[in-house]
């Protein structure tokens, strides 16, 4: 007997008094005799959360044991065809685990109650409200325990301690209401337990102790309580929940039965104390009452499951009682298939599809059929991640967007959307192994009689309909003793059926043909007996082992048996003769096979068969004429194939081919004109490894990658050609739409062979974790338009607290001073929010929309004074874009010096004072004029007496004045000119001086001055970065010479900022390349973390540097660790340069990398794999140095 039964048996045999002083919902949990007897049984905490907490994870774990069960020991497959589950619970921010209400306001967001805080969601990010201690319009109590959103669009919440709140959005405050023992017009109680508000606007509210009709307008109360004296009064105080019938009557479920209340004037329409009592039920702790559409009423209980009510005659027409959790003789039973899992009833909802769900205390979440009044039961599952988080349920809400919410007690918040519903997903048991051969699933087949076979790692399965029931077929007999011997694998990697219905298997042990009548099997291995010396030669050095695996077959028209192998060519079986009649092989200098690795085959309209290889591209034989063709990757071709890999073929018809690559995505051939295109993930296919390709019967292409699966509408011939450019054509035409494990599908990760299309246009896809099967037309595109709020502003990277809530702005005023500054949005829409995507604009400074992916921020730097409008537009995940969007208007604040009314001030003032200094200026000019003009008189009367005088004397004088002027104006001139020469001296001093420090670190410049004549230096441990700009000989082309260098201005300035933040060495620049070193010409411990740091930085840099710029501007980075040797060249033009393998090997990892990555050696990975995340490693053939191991680093990890 667990410790649940314990408590359950016992709680239910405690009288109904007990039940009506406390909580319905979390019985014996806050009253002192439950407590105590919980600590009498077996330990419980004190603490209310901590009791329901344990007694949720029991629950969970017993009543998830139930069902895998029952189904493992029938042999089944567990087929989880219903919901995925997302988990949200305080690792993503929810304040606590216990949920106890969910609402979906007007504007989109969703509001959570848990007890530990308000919630608000925007799809990313939590915003939690609580309570301040010190502040009279927070939360009253931290411990909200439901909530509503009128039809005005206020929140009102209730708590459990702190009454009543209503939340202001406008400011973030609230406003409470409480139980005031001296106000008989005040609420009742402080714990509020439901809420709900009538056809009148008034809102109703349910506490521990009686309810309460309030008007949110006039804020006046009445209160209606039970009293043992009036039997004309409410049956009991401790209210459950409310609602109202079709007739305006509010009905309320209580600890002690059902009571009416007339809306209008509170009177309580059942009289008598027995009209509460529903005849036919077997208990009346009513803890939910609803009414459907029908005008039926539900009612849930707390110990007897659900009912169904007639509301006139208040009868039971039907009883659900809760099998789940059967408490008979201290054990738990499972829940028959189709009934109610558990007796405890906790909440009802509708949904917009009027279907009727039912939370339960124990029993998970339960959906009603009313076609054939079962329930379809989702619960907690410790195998499985995607299901519900917990089995104690108290809260369900379906939003505006298709998202339906789950509030669970102890485990957290959920979330799912229908879609989920459209891929059934066989699921694997990994914890029971002889439930299934293999966890994974490599082949795929739908026979004519619609019996599905499939393909794994340790053999054969038969999944007979209807109820799927799994058979394991045996091995040949013939190699049954290898296979248990472990010498002979019994892989399956193929199932293909013949005309005949035989199925032809390809597997490691041989071609093998199976009669799925009688299931016999047999092997078809062997060599064939051959002269040919070409045949024997190509085939040299493979183990016979090796020969015998096959990985695909394919029935020829002519019903010849076409076989690839892993390793031996292509074989031909010839199912009359029961011989295999012909192999052909690679063989170099003629036309042959591509590769000896086959991996897909597909027959033509001609008769002609087309083989996809490992390595060695596409081939095609002609059996008739036997000629070979094939078709191979070529770089400077851009029409070829786009990967010599090849997982898949489909013909879509005669003439055009759609091929599955390993690494160049999906790409269609032309088989007339041989010329090829390929769509990658840059045009939106989820993965560029695709295994399989399928066509549904709307000729749209399903394709199975190693990132979920992606649906295609090819394009027609006409639409996109050949002649196109294969990157415009490409471009074009981007008609993807991808699927991963968050829609329903067993795992992201899919394997080739693993597809087939049914005969009723069924698809299958097969990978890790089981298959996957769906109806294309079942999958429906979510056309929900999402909603776009501001949710945040940072300045400088910090929070902006601001007197409104953001997202009900208009305008927005910032500062001059706030010159970097960022707005942050979301999408509220909630099916897989994750994949939501935003563009963004500011108008008056961008000029253009800025894709932002699924970034929810932008950011802006120095922006003038002045007046924008920010626009922010959103899609949801499947592409449905809001092109209204969010408009904010932001207002600029520029420096007062720039201000109109600074300009006229400091304007007029210089008026004035010209006016003033013109006017001083004239009455100066006077007096001057006045006193110039008598002293010209006594010159001129002192002059004409000593003119005579000085007659003689002039011309001698002149002749000496000419003479000392010209001996003057030489020594000016030398003087001058010496002076010119000692400050050219001192600037060329100064001039060398500086490109010695520009040139050389300075420890190196100062040994130089020093006087020392060889500068060289040895070190044992650096990290050297070359940094080169992808196609800039071409960018160049088509810029100015101006602008071309003030490019690489911008780009190596902003390089060398990060150099000298970093304490790396710049050692040179040629051309568009960058060459840096950390550790030189001193030596430090970080040089290789230094290094990465600035790597990141010159990435996000050239990222900000496309957007301003608006020039493609790619980079690749190489890095490698190890010893060089640094020092000095030249005797008059100096350089500091450094030599070694390590120069060398990080020169070979830029040009060997890939553009926007960082391209890194074993070493480098060595020292920083600790701190930071890496991709790979890969094997690359680099010259001089043959294979290397290298890795590309994607960034620093996260705490």
């Amino acid at each position: 007997m667990t410790q649940y039964d314990v408590i359950m048996q016992g709680v239910t045999r405690l009288p109904m008094s007990f039940f009506s002083s406390c909580s319905a919902r979390i019985r014996c949990l806050y009253c002192p005799i439950g407590i105590v007897f919980l600590l009498f049984l077996g330990g419980f905490s004190l603490h209310p959360a901590a009791q329901a907490q344990n007694l949720s994870q029991t629950t969970n774990k017993n009543l998830a044991a139930l069902a895998p069960a029952a189904l493992a020991s029938e042999g089944y497959l567990r087929r989880d065809n219903d919901i995925v589950f997302k988990r949200l619970n305080t690792e993503q921010g929810l304040s606590q685990s216990n949920v106890y209400g969910i609402v979906q306001d007007y504007v989109g967001f969703v509001w959570i109650a848990t007890a530990d805080g308000l919630n608000r969601y925007d799809g990313t990010s939590f915003k939690v409200y609580k309570r301040t201690p010190s502040d009279k319009t927070s939360l009253s109590d931290n411990f909200t325990t439901c909530l509503i959103e009128d039809r005005l669009g206020t929140l009102w919440i209730g708590t459990r301690d702190g009454g009543l709140n209503k939340f202001d959005r406008t400011n973030g405050t609230f406003t409470a209401w409480k139980h005031n023992p001296a106000n008989k017009n005040s609420l009742s109680s402080n714990y509020i337990k439901t809420l709900f508000q009538d056809k009148r606007g008034m809102i109703w509210v349910g506490t521990e102790n009686g309810l309460n009709r309030f008007d949110p307008q006039s804020g006046i109360n009445t209160t209606l309580r039970h009293t043992s004296t009036d039997g004309k009064t409410l049956g009991a105080n401790v209210i459950n929940s409310i609602t109202e019938d079709h007739d305006g009557n509010i009905w309320v479920a209580t600890d002690d039965g059902i009571d009416i209340i007339n809306a209008q004037t509170g009177e309580c329409l059942l009289k008598q104390p027995q009209e509460r009592y529903v005849a036919g039920m077997k208990s009346y702790d009513i803890n939910a009452v609803l009414i459907d559409v029908n005008g039926d009423v539900w009612l849930g209980t707390g110990t007897t499951g659900l009912y169904r009510v007639s509301p006139r005659e208040r009868k039971v027409i039907r009883h659900f009682p809760g099998n789940g959790i059967v408490r008979a003789r201290g054990s738990q039973m499972s829940a028959a298939s189709g009934q109610l899992r558990s007796n405890d009833v906790i909440a009802l909802r509708l949904d917009s599809k009027q279907q009727l769900w039912i939370c339960t205390g124990g029993g998970g979440l339960q959906l009603y059929n009313r076609a054939n009044e079962t329930f379809i039961q989702y619960y907690y599952d410790p195998s499985n991640g995607r299901s519900l988080s917990g089995n104690i349920v108290f809260a369900f809400c379906e939003d505006r967007s298709g998202a339906s919410w789950v509030g669970t007690y102890g485990n957290g918040l959920n979330v799912f959307h229908g879609q989920a519903n459209v891929f059934q997903t066989t699921l694997c048991f990994p914890e029971k192994p002889n439930d299934l051969l293999s966890n994974a699933v490599y082949a795929l087949l739908e026979d004519r009689t619609g019996t599905l076979w499939v393909g794994t790692q340790e053999g054969l399965l038969r999944l007979k309909q209807p109820l799927r029931k799994v058979e394991r077929i045996p091995a040949p007999k013939a190699l049954q003793e290898k296979i248990r011997a472990k010498t002979v694998s019994a892989f399956v990697r193929h199932i293909a059926e013949a005309r005949d219905g035989t199925l032809w298997l390809a597997t490691d042990g041989g071609l093998q043909s199976l009669n799925p009548k009688t299931l016999e099997r047999n092997v078809w291995s062997g060599t064939m007996t051959t002269t040919d010396s070409a045949l024997e030669r190509a085939l040299r050095g493979f183990e016979p082992q090796l020969i015998e695996q096959t990985f695909v077959t394919l029935e020829s028209r002519d019903g010849l048996i076409w076989v690839g192998t892993r390793g031996a060519g292509l074989k031909v079986f010839h199912p009359g003769t029961k011989r295999f009649i012909a192999h052909y092989v690679k063989q170099d200098g003629q036309p042959s096979l591509g590769h000896n690795f086959v991996r897909a085959l597909k027959e033509d309209a001609q008769g002609r068969i087309w083989i996809g290889t490992r390595g060695g591209g596409l081939s095609r034989f002609n059996p008739r004429t036997g000629e070979w063709k094939t078709y191979r990757h070529d770089d400077a071709n851009p029409h070829s194939l786009s990967h010599d890999a090849i997982f898949s073929l489909h013909f879509a018809n005669d003439s055009v081919l759609w091929i599955g690559t390993q690494g160049g995505g999906v790409c269609r051939m032309n088989t007339r004109t041989e010329e090829c295109i390929a769509w990658k993930e840059e045009h939106g296919l989820a993965n560029n490894v695709v295994y399989a390709v399928l066509e549904d019967t709307r000729g749209d292409l399903w394709m199975s990658t190693h990132q979920g699966l992606s649906r295609m509408t090819p394009p027609s011939v006409g639409n996109v050609g050949a002649k196109q450019p294969v990157a415009d054509a490409a471009k074009a035409y981007t008609p993807f739409r991808n699927y991963d494990v968050n829609d329903g599908l067993q795992n992201n990760e899919f394997n080739a062979g693993a597809y087939y299309k049914g005969i009723s246009g069924r698809l299958y896809f097969g990978g890790l974790h089981g298959f996957s099967e769906f109806y294309p037309d079942s999958v429906r595109v979510n056309s929900f338009i999402p909603p776009i709020v501001l949710t945040g502003l940072r300045r400088f990277g910090e929070e902006v607290q601001l007197e409104r809530d953001i997202s009900l702005l208009d305008t927005l005023v910032v500062s001059y001073k706030d010159n970097v500054f960022s707005l942050e949005f979301a999408a509220l829409s909630f099916v897989q929010s994750d994949e939501n995507r935003f563009k963004y604009t500011l108008e008056g400074f961008d000029g253009k929309w800025m894709s932002a992916g699924k970034r929810l921020e932008a950011r802006y730097t120095n922006l003038p004074g002045g007046t924008y409008v920010f626009r922010v537009k959103a899609c949801n995940n499947d592409g449905i874009w809001n092109e209204v969007g969010k408009r904010l208007i932001i207002n600029v604040e520029p420096p007062f010096w720039e201000t109109l009314w600074f300009r006229l001030l400091v304007g007029t003032v210089i008026g004035i004072i010209g006016v003033i200094a013109y006017q001083g200026r004239m009455k100066m000019m006077k007096r001057r004029a006045a006193d110039l003009e008598r002293e010209v008189q006594i010159r001129t009367l002192e002059l004409r007496e000593s003119n005579e005088r000085l007659q003689g004397a002039n011309e001698e004088i002149q002749r000496q004045i000419a003479l000392l002027d010209e001996q003057t104006r030489e020594i000016e001139v030398a003087n001058a000119t010496l002076q010119e020469k000692n400050l050219e001296l001192e600037e060329e001093r100064r001039t060398s001086e500086g490109l010695i420090l520009n040139v050389l670190p300075p420890s190196i410049a100062r040994r130089l001055r020093a006087g020392e004549q060889r500068i060289a230096d040895g070190f044992d441990a650096v990290t050297v970065m070359f940094a080169d700009i992808v196609g800039f000989t071409e960018l160049a082309a088509q810029q100015s010479p101006h602008d071309v260098v003030e490019i690489l201005n911008t780009v190596f300035s902003a390089f060398d900022i990060f150099s000298e933040r970093y304490g790396l060495e710049k050692i040179k620049t040629i051309g568009d390349a960058y060459m840096i070193v950390g550790g030189v010409p001193e030596p430090m411990p970080n040089h290789a973390s230094a290094i990465a740091e600035m790597a990141i930085e010159m990435l996000h840099t050239l990222e900000i540097l496309r957007y301003t710029m608006n020039i493609p501007l790619e980079v690749r980075i190489g890095v490698h660790t190890g010893p060089v040797v640094a020092g000095i060249i030249g005797q008059k033009k100096f350089s500091y340069d450094l030599w070694g393998d390590t120069v060398n090997t990080a020169s070979r990892m830029e040009s060997h990398g890939e553009t926007g990555k960082i391209h890194c050696s074993r070493e480098v990975f060595a020292m920083l794999r600790e701190e930071y995340d890496f991709e790979g490693p890969r094997m690359l053939e680099v010259k001089g140095k043959g294979t290397m191991e290298t890795y590309f680093l994607v960034g620093k990890k996260k705490v």
